[in-house]
């Protein structure tokens, strides 16, 4: 089971040492308790008198925030009666993620920065959807206003190409905390250095055109051709052609630096028109408020007496200023505070360069710390690996992490090379920990197994090893397996694997949501209602899921269905080809309605008609195709909540999405990861956690490669371009490029190294490597073969050829195994029972689908059992009620979907989150004991049902989704119970009203059990809280709903649908009132 951390020694404030005698840094591998650090540190803070209101506690996540501060309560709780006041304050301490921190300074101060302290926070996806418009609107502005800088730029790079540049550098430049100065000062630089090589080389530019574009063509002609020549050498920074790019780069770099300025400032008056901040700025404007306002940086200098800041190798620029600010003593400026700053981080630890974190940060900051007077700490005792597992690791990372780096040949010696970490002896694991080891299992790949083909056999390898273990008890349960992946580019074939053995899975925030055929098929058909004389995509919805029509049923290449032809209004018509109709008759209803109606609607309205959710339910998987439906429902539900209704935005909205493969959705999760599941995850997210097997596949992965050869971000030379030249606007070969490119590649390198140290010391009781292939390898596979070869030679390539070995290192024993032995067909049991002998071949002629005749909601039989002509005015008819806005439009709607997404879970959120979603009444929920005792109890929330029920010869359908549900426990006793809230204030005999519905999920729950009785309750939220119980049979809940539907089954036959009393549309305050009453 995953933890924060392992079976480190828990503090107690009465043995405390007072050791914390000088600015420090605890260098804490991996598993050596740093919370355990941080929080003993803390107390010591305590007890020399320091108010918790003046120590700053700086956490990567609010989840570390939030086990830090239960800590420090659990200490304090141990001495009772002494350190009352302390805890009723630990509440309001500043324990928090950096980005939490920064937004309490600008709150408090917002006056100072001209920001209203009422700011919203956007989420990296919402900045990012905001950056990229206001990209897109600057050069759409710029071309318009006949800007010829702009337009050049956009012929060069292309649209979402010049894009993701623009964003990218404006992101970059936030992380470094610069201004246009820096920026300018870099261009500067850039102009010198061109210029000086144009002296230099004045001759050959000369010589082979005078033109950057005249030479670029004369490269290309020389390479089609093959000729010797100095132009043809393009990977080399010092060769001819990238010295001559270099000087023409630095105009194009002069232009996009521009661009990049322009949309930094659209971007930013976009978020103050939204009154939000993204994280950048919550970083950018404390760093301004401290640095540009001596006053009220003094006022904290003073204020914060103590700084403990975790993690502080995944730190970036502005992070790191941020707390050098607030370390530093007022009244020395420059130099820290003495005894007030504590930094805890592991360089070996820092993988989140994508996140523009830098391990150099970490080792400028030591190093400052160090020339001030202050202590180096290493924690080496680790509390959380098997004594094999922590001794591999310390093989492992003594022959990789050598200080090397990849590429020899830089040697500038103004770089900071400090990012090649060297294993010493201060990062030696000390093995503390009582887990048992059950073993290092190593899976070789087959000699010359080439990526696809060795990646399968892997993934059935594992699968096959974990099965066994299972059986063999080696494995207790399922999720105390973690399978880590540098990323998730191949996670289908590990999953296809494990489902084909029948091994549960979660993948954590997996990816791939809008590419799946489901989620797809849906977003079609809307963007058909959009542009519904679209023939192809027409051709796409028809043949898709929702329709089902064979490809050989359309002509012209696949886009006009056969046996179409149009009237004369314009209308299509079709001859016996129902689902071509019933794609036709689903259309024009939605085309019509497009502009009043939003996208869940139409979505709900489609999945129903055509029964795309019981088609779903039949294919592989079902399950989680339908919760995939519902997911895209819920995500179009949330637009219209932030004001994205109107459906071209929507479409907008859903498409970029689906195309960007930077979105990382996942599917919607019908498993917890708390559930008996293998869960599967990247390195990065296993950050932090440890699981008792850890299993590492596909080390033989090559790394990708970061930007291409058009542009470079430098901190040395700012924003680096390649010259485009030729009508195939290709970069020329750019000098400064090619050799920023080998330090990012060195770096990359290195941080390849720290990412596997992570992965497997995330391992407790076992760990399994797999290579996945044997042919051009990446960096993991090689280090691996390295250290092989050291402790027994040749023994991985006896493995690749189907050989059993056994590696021995420190008194233990690795096992290799060949993925090849492991792929032998599986011995079936065989039998003859099901044999048949000489039988004649007789063919199966399909059973025609026959469709349902009633389908009806649990909402749907509420509207029925008040009115049957409302009803079939609104549910039928589709006429809107006067007067009432759209359902779930509503802000109490709103609310109550909040309230509900907030219950599904088993955890009470914090009082300030519910006040914050504007549902604070709720917590007198959280804390009664009904929803303790539901809580603890195994139930199923948000279970959805499909339940039949046979009325007078007709088949009908009730299909929906109870909020809670529990089977009877115990002695059998108790009764199942089926719970459904209602975010409402109760009053006596409003319960009758739901009473059809709790009648529907009581039977239905009965049905699914096969039991004669059940309980259903409406828990009725709003303060006094209330819970109305009603036990129900089976034999009266069946013939309740079988009378009322036998009812609306007369009224459809008879088209006879009667008004109810005048009592009932009083009380409801019934819309159509006055439109009835005239009517009768």
């Amino acid at each position: 089971m995953s933890k924060l951390q392992g079976t480190a020694p828990r503090c107690e404030i009465s043995k405390l040492n007072m050791s914390f005698n000088a600015n420090t840094v605890v260098w804490a591998s991996a598993g050596t308790g740093k919370t355990r650090k941080l929080v003993d540190v803390y107390l010591q803070f305590l007890q020399r008198g320091i108010d918790p209101l003046r120590i700053v506690a700086v956490t990567f996540t609010e989840k570390a925030a939030a086990e830090m501060r239960e800590r420090i309560r659990a200490a304090l709780y141990a001495q009772p009666g002494q350190w009352m006041k302390t805890i009723a304050l630990l509440q309001a301490a500043p324990i928090s993620t950096i980005h939490g921190f920064c937004g309490s300074l600008i709150r408090e101060h917002g006056f100072e920065l001209g920001i209203d302290p009422a700011f919203m926070i956007l989420d990296e996806q919402r900045s990012l959807d905001l950056a990229r418009e206001a990209a897109r609107d600057t050069i759409r502005h710029e071309i318009r206003s006949g800007n010829e800088e702009v337009e050049q730029l956009f012929g060069d790079f292309g649209s979402e190409t010049l894009v993701e540049t623009i964003v990218s550098a404006g992101y970059w430049l936030n992380s470094l905390g610069v201004d246009d100065n820096w920026l300018e000062s870099r261009l500067q630089a850039q102009r010198v250095a061109g210029a000086e090589i144009e002296t230099r080389l004045a001759g050959d530019i000369q010589k082979y055109g005078g033109d950057f574009q005249k030479i670029g063509e004369l490269a290309d002609e020389l390479e089609a051709r093959k000729v010797r020549h100095p132009l043809r050498k393009r990977d080399d920074p010092s060769a001819l052609l990238p010295q001559i790019g270099q000087i023409a780069g630095v105009t194009a770099a002069e232009r996009l630096s521009r661009v990049v300025k322009m949309s930094a400032d659209r971007f930013r008056v976009k978020k103050q028109a939204a009154n939000a901040m993204d994280f950048d700025d919550l970083l950018l404007g404390a760093r301004d408020l401290l640095k540009n306002h001596p006053v009220i940086r003094r006022h904290y200098q003073n204020h914060f007496q103590a700084l403990l800041v975790d993690e502080f190798q995944d730190t970036d620029e502005v992070q790191a200023e941020i707390i050098s600010l607030l370390a530093e003593n007022p009244d020395c400026p420059g130099r820290f505070a003495p005894r007030k700053l504590m930094i805890v981080g592991d360089p070996k630890q820092s993988i989140y360069r994508f996140r523009r974190a830098r391990v150099t940060v970490f080792f400028r900051m030591l190093d400052r710390i160090l020339a001030d007077g202050g202590a180096l700490e290493h924690l080496q005792d680790n509390y959380r690996s098997a004594a094999p597992i922590a001794h591999f690791s310390n093989l492992l990372c003594q022959l990789m992490m050598d200080g090397r780096g990849q590429i020899s040949r830089l040697t500038d010696p103004n770089f900071d090379f400090s990012y090649r970490v060297r294993f010493s002896d201060g990062d030696l694991l000390q093995a503390r920990s009582d887990a048992p080891f059950l073993g290092i299992t190593y899976v070789a790949a087959e000699s010359g197994a080439k990526a696809a083909q060795g990646r399968e056999m892997e993934a059935e390898a594992i699968a096959r090893l974990l099965k066994e273990w299972k059986l063999s008890g080696h494995i207790q349960a399922w999720r105390e397996v973690a399978v880590l992946l540098r990323a998730m580019t191949n996670v289908e074939i590990y999953l296809g694997a494990f489902e084909a053995h029948g091994i549960p899975v979660y993948v954590v925030q997996g990816t791939a949501f809008y590419q799946k055929s489901e989620v797809s098929d849906l977003i079609a058909f809307l963007e058909l209602v959009l542009h519904p004389d679209d023939e192809l995509l027409r051709a796409i919805v028809l043949t898709s899921s929702l329709f089902g029509v064979p490809v050989n049923e359309f002509r012209d290449g696949g886009k006009t269905p056969r046996r179409v032809s149009v009237n004369a209004n314009g209308l299509r018509s079709f001859s016996s080809v129902p689902k071509f109709v019933q794609c036709e008759e689903l259309l024009h209803y939605w085309v019509e309605r497009r502009d009043s109606s939003t996208a869940a609607e139409i979505l709900q309205d489609v999945i129903r008609k055509t029964n795309f959710d019981v088609v779903l339910m039949a294919q592989k998987n079902g399950p989680q195709r339908m919760a995939n439906i519902g997911k895209l429902i819920e995500i179009t539900r949330g637009l219209a909540r932030q004001g994205t209704t109107a459906l071209d935005e929507v479409v907008r909205y859903l498409r970029d999405r689906a195309h960007d493969t930077s979105i990382r959705e996942s599917e919607a999760q019908i498993v917890s990861q708390l559930d008996d599941v293998v869960r599967v995850l990247t390195v990065h997210q296993a950050k932090g956690l440890e699981f008792d097997i850890v299993i590492i596949p596909d080390l033989a992965a090559r790394t990708g490669r970061g930007s291409g050869d058009r542009t470079f971000f430098s901190d040395r030379w700012g924003i680096l371009v390649g010259a485009a030249y030729g009508l195939h606007r290709k970069p020329l070969p750019h000098a400064l490029i090619l050799e920023e490119k080998d330090r990012e590649d060195d770096q990359q390198y290195e941080e390849e190294k720290r990412l596997l140290y992570v992965a497997i010391t995330r391992a407790r009781k076992m760990l399994v490597l797999g290579e996945g292939f044997s042919k051009q390898t990446g960096p993991w596979l090689q280090w691996m073969e390295q250290l092989f070869e050291k402790l027994q030679p040749g023994a991985i390539e006896k493995a690749r050829y189907g050989k059993i070995q056994s590696i021995k290192f420190g008194g233990s024993t690795m096992k290799v195994l060949p993925a090849s032995q492991l792929n032998v067909p599986e011995q079936l049991e065989f039998t003859t029972d099901a044999i048949l002998v000489g039988e004649p071949y007789i063919p199966c002629i399909p059973t025609p689908r026959i469709e349902p005749a009633v389908e009806m909601t649990p909402s749907d039989l509420i509207s029925l059992s008040g009115c049957f002509r409302f009803f079939n005015w609104t549910r039928i008819q589709g006429i809107a009620e006067p007067g009432r806005e759209p359902t779930g439009d509503t802000p109490q709607m709103r609310l109550g979907s909040i309230a509900h997404k907030l219950l599904e879970s088993a955890t009470p959120p914090p009082p300030d989150v519910l006040t914050a979603a504007g549902v604070p009444e709720l917590a007198a929920v959280f804390q009664c004991h009904e929803w303790r005792d539901l809580a603890s109890a195994s139930s199923e929330r948000e279970l959805p049902f499909i339940m039949h029920v046979h009325v007078n010869g007709t088949e009908c359908w009730v299909r929906g989704r109870m909020d809670a549900a529990l089977a009877a426990e115990g002695n059998g006793k108790a009764l199942p119970r089926v719970i459904d809230y209602k975010y409402a204030l109760w009053f006596e005999g409003g319960e009758a009203k739901y009473d059809i519905q709790m009648t529907a999920y009581a039977l239905a729950l009965m049905k699914a059990l096969g039991t004669d009785r059940a309980m259903a309750e409406l828990w009725y939220l709003k303060p006094p809280m209330k819970i109305v119980r009603r036990e129900y049979t089976f034999s009266e809940a069946e013939e309740k709903l079988r009378a009322l539907l036998a009812k609306y089954l007369d009224a459809v036959e008879r088209n006879e649908w009667p008004a109810a009393e005048r009592a009932y549309c009083d009380r409801v305050e019934c819309g159509f009132r006055q439109q009835c009453w005239s009517a009768t």
